[in-house]
């Protein structure tokens, strides 16, 4: 075996920085051939197109900036992040900065320790740059918050970025930052994932930490990463997990053939392929085809059982935690306002209706409770069985069945020439893995004639997040080069 004789790439140019991705970033950082105070200069640069998008609540850009001029130490670590700046969700602590979960009661409450994966960050090295907007409490797929003002999507202002996680989609689409750390309940790192057309990844419940975190459910909440690559979210994945970062982040694995020979994938047709707006049914096919091309054997697969039993049960058992976790979280981080201040001062009318439904829920005892409870069990049986049956490495949807709504319509979208419901039309697909505690990742598939971003979503079986990612990485290569949006361009709606 001879040894290769490639070239190093050259270094970029500061105006260059904002593209690379996280793993690059910091390579060139611990080489040296990129300065750490230009690195974050350059990416400071996008904080005029963030704060025209809503993106945060709390900007620590000018800390580090402050904290790297002259000094190179953080940059030199030997750690996989060193250097690297990224966002949290403003759910997830970080000592010292606001955790406002995006609602008015938490806006002056700065936990004194950080939350465990936020330790793991910068353990590794990273910088936290700012905590980013979402919808209000997590509780909503828009992130059109009343209290810090909508996060607008970076290729059309005039629609959503998606939520709940919206503020770190768009933080990282528009090169903020490389890399931010979200949370999802039903879809809220994988739906504004697909709408800003980056990675988002939602692992296995109970891969990662989760102390620290504005809770909604804790049966059904995980931390989950956000980037540009596929090779990010598994350097990111290993650093969450409290794992050392495998070689899959640096490498491709060879192919014999066709790069998926040998592979099935399951393709839930009859729930997730029906009803979809004609240019995500148009981007869906198009990856279908490429994929069966690239060796793919595509195989159905029945999940409608296993969807009757899980959405349901999904909503009553957030519904049913969402008070107490809460309170829990509240206490344990010495915050000083109750549930009930944080109830009484909620600004977004959704998120105030969801509150009373719960409050309902829970004064009608826990019988309910309890059968969700089994009823997600059995149907995270049925899905492993139906999944194993048909002998597939993972299935693959849509992320979402429309592209980003319109900022405002909050209570209905069109579809397919009828009015339907905005949230549970939105979360139809990403919802699944919510509630079975699923790995289930979403890869942009390409654009809209609009010029929106479309995700499919890879989902498998709990436990098999390194398969999941591998297999993402196979996938990734074969779709077409991921959008990126351009600052000040006009809204796609009306052109």
């Amino acid at each position: 075996m001879t040894q290769s004789t490639t070239a190093p790439a050259p270094a970029p140019s500061a105006a260059q920085a904002p593209d690379l991705t996280a793993a690059e970033a910091a390579q060139y950082l611990r080489t040296g051939q990129l300065d750490a105070a230009a690195y974050l200069g350059a990416l400071a640069g996008r904080r005029d197109w963030a704060e025209q998008l809503g993106v945060l609540i709390h900007d620590n850009f000018p800390a580090l900036l402050e904290s790297v001029a002259g000094s190179q130490d953080a940059a030199s670590q030997d750690a996989p992040l060193a250097g690297i700046p990224v966002v949290l969700k403003d759910t997830i602590d970080a000592a010292g900065m606001p955790t406002t979960g995006g609602t008015p009661a938490l806006k002056d409450h700065r936990p004194a320790e950080d939350a465990p994966v936020t330790a793991r960050l910068r353990a590794a090295g990273a910088l936290v740059a700012g905590k980013a907007n979402l919808h209000e409490l997590s509780f909503g797929i828009t992130s059109n918050n009343a209290a810090f003002g909508p996060v607008r999507n970076p290729f059309d202002p005039a629609r959503v970025a998606g939520g709940s996680s919206g503020g770190c989609a768009a933080a990282v689409a528009i090169g903020l930052v490389p890399a931010a750390l979200a949370a999802d309940t039903g879809g809220s790192v994988r739906i504004p994932a697909a709408y800003c057309g980056i990675v988002g990844f939602r692992p296995s419940a109970g891969r990662y930490p989760s102390a620290g975190l504005v809770p909604v459910s804790h049966t059904r909440d995980t931390v989950g990463p956000m980037a540009r690559s596929v090779a990010d979210i598994i350097l990111l994945d290993a650093v969450l997990a409290g794992q050392k970062p495998p070689a899959a982040a640096r490498r491709r694995a060879d192919a014999a053939g066709l790069p998926l020979d040998g592979l099935r994938l399951g393709v839930p047709e009859s729930t997730f392929g029906q009803d979809l707006e004609p240019e995500v049914e148009a981007c869906f096919r198009s990856t279908l085809a490429v994929l069966e091309a690239a060796g793919a054997e595509l195989v159905p697969v029945q999940l409608r059982e296993v969807l009757d039993l899980a959405d349901p049960a999904g909503q009553t058992i957030a519904l049913y935690e969402v008070a107490e976790d809460l309170a829990g979280y509240l206490a344990a981080g010495g915050a000083s306002a109750s549930v009930q201040d944080v109830v009484d001062a909620v600004a977004s009318e959704d998120v105030r209706g969801i509150f009373e439904a719960a409050a309902a829920l829970r004064k009608s005892g826990d019988a309910a409770y309890r059968q969700a409870l089994a009823d997600a069990a059995t149907a995270r049986q049925l899905y492993q069985a139906a999944v194993e049956e048909a002998g597939v490495a993972a299935v693959i949807q849509p992320t979402a069945p429309v592209t980003a709504p319109e900022i405002g319509r909050d209570t209905t979208i069109e579809l397919n020439g009828r009015e339907v419901p905005t949230f549970a039309t939105v979360i139809r697909h990403a919802n699944l893995g919510g509630v079975l505690g699923l790995p289930g990742i979403s890869l942009p598939a390409g654009t809209s004639a609009a010029g929106l971003p479309v995700g499919v979503e890879l989902d498998t079986v709990p436990g098999a997040d390194a398969d999941l990612l591998w297999l993402a990485r196979q996938v990734e290569a074969l779709l077409p080069a991921a959008p990126r949006p351009v600052p000040g361009a006009p809204a796609a709606a009306g052109k």
